[in-house]
Parts: structure tokens; C-alpha cells; sequence
């Protein structure tokens, strides 16, 4: 799981990120989700890349809200 902030690519060192955020397919919108299987540079199998919103409104309570949201989407999976 990465927090992704709103139109701010993480720098993960990740392709396939920043191609998300190039062709508008991912924002980092509160709460958005993207699940990416094998990424190219990352030794995880998946990595979740959730929405964080505006880097200056995340606080504590955004984190938590994130997690949880996170915890919920995964289980489906």
C-alpha cells in the first residue's frame, strides 16, 4: 500500500506509475484505488497505490480514513 497524492506521481521508481498518472487513468484523488500486479521495479507481487487527496489537507485522520478504505478494497480481492 502507497499513499499517492493528487496530482503528484510517488516517485517509486515505477513505470507503470507514472504512466497512471500520465494518461489520467489514476489522480490521486481521495480514496481512489489502483492495484498493479508484477510491477516492473518493485520485488512485492502487488502494490496498491490509494488516493490521498491534496498533500497539504492529509493528516492523521486522512491516513486512517486510507487505511481502513484500503483494508476493505483488498479483502474483495
Amino acid at each position: 500500500i502507497h499513499p499517492a497524492f493528487e496530482d503528484a506521481p510517488p516517485q517509486l521508481g515505477v513505470p507503470a506509475v507514472a504512466a497512471l498518472y500520465e494518461t489520467g487513468e489514476f489522480k490521486g484523488k481521495s480514496l481512489d484505488f489502483v492495484l498493479l500486479h508484477n510491477p516492473e521495479g518493485v520485488a512485492a507481487r502487488r502494490l496498491l497505490l490509494v488516493g490521498a487527496g491534496k498533500p497539504e489537507s492529509f493528516g492523521t485522520a486522512e491516513l486512517r480514513t486510507a487505511v481502513g478504505a484500503a483494508v476493505r478494497y483488498l479483502k474483495g480481492k
